[in-house]
């Protein structure tokens, strides 16, 4: 692919951050993130641009958009985030607001850092230790984005996309000068916690009750190298000899 100036870029490209308040899991289950995709695809036909590349994780989500128009990726975005939270309001059986800000952008003025930026949106699961490969993990464009699709037709993604293989973009290194949020802890452990229920369909509860399940979990979050027995122990609110004993159970 040509390389395009500096100029034919032009600030049309905006970096999108939306955030859960009080880093609430806003979009904690498969349930959540589909609504919150089907609402990015319902109102793409009503505004004036395109989106490149996107990743919903559960407590916030990156949105890569390409506009001529502030007026028009404010307007999508407000109606995104105004329909999911009222119906993460409604199902949630809660009041109050759902998003930390309306949203937070930031331009990408060249195509290097617009290639950064693609790969720093689909490697956000890679860097929570969620999944070991983009292509593993469900509710990012990844996979559609190698295959040159996207949420609608575009002659300008097509041109721009079109004939660029994914490992020409992913040969441009990461850097780390993106909106992001914290990766604690509490936040790897809450994905962790989450998808293992979801497989097991129990609740955290259930599964705590459950020596076996429960060992499953506790040797799970120790596959994560910075996740530590006393961490668990505070976060499932048991005895640390249970940590203990479950870990040297796969020893």
């Amino acid at each position: 692919m040509s390389r395009r100036s500096r100029e034919e870029l032009n600030a049309s490209f905006f970096h999108v951050m939306c955030q859960g308040i009080n880093k609430e899991m806003i979009f904690a289950n498969d349930m959540l993130k589909r609504k919150y995709l089907a609402l990015m695809k319902k109102y793409i036909n009503d505004v004036d641009l395109d989106i490149i590349c996107y990743c919903i994780m559960s407590n916030h989500t990156h949105i890569l958009i390409h506009t001529e128009s502030i007026a028009q990726m404010s307007k999508y975005m407000k109606c995104i985030n105004t329909e999911f939270a009222q119906f993460y309001n409604w199902k949630m059986e809660r009041v109050g607001f759902v998003f930390r800000d309306r949203f937070k952008s930031q331009p990408i003025y060249d195509e290097k850092y617009l290639f950064q930026c693609i790969n720093y949106i689909h490697k956000n699961p890679v860097k929570a230790k969620i999944v070991k490969k983009c292509s593993d993990y469900e509710y990012s464009s990844y996979n559609n984005f190698s295959r040159n699709i996207f949420l609608r037709e575009s002659p300008f993604l097509e041109h721009f996309f079109g004939k660029t293989d994914i490992t020409q973009i992913e040969s441009v290194d990461v850097c780390n000068d993106f909106l992001d949020v914290e990766y604690d802890k509490d936040y790897v452990m809450e994905e962790y916690i989450m998808k293992f229920c979801q497989s097991k369909k129990m609740s955290l509860e259930e599964v705590l009750n459950e020596k076996d399940k429960r060992n499953d979990l506790i040797r799970l979050l120790l596959k994560s190298e910075f996740i530590c027995k006393k961490d668990i122990q505070k976060k499932l609110n048991i005895s640390y000899w249970k940590v203990v004993r479950a870990a040297e159970e796969n020893m």
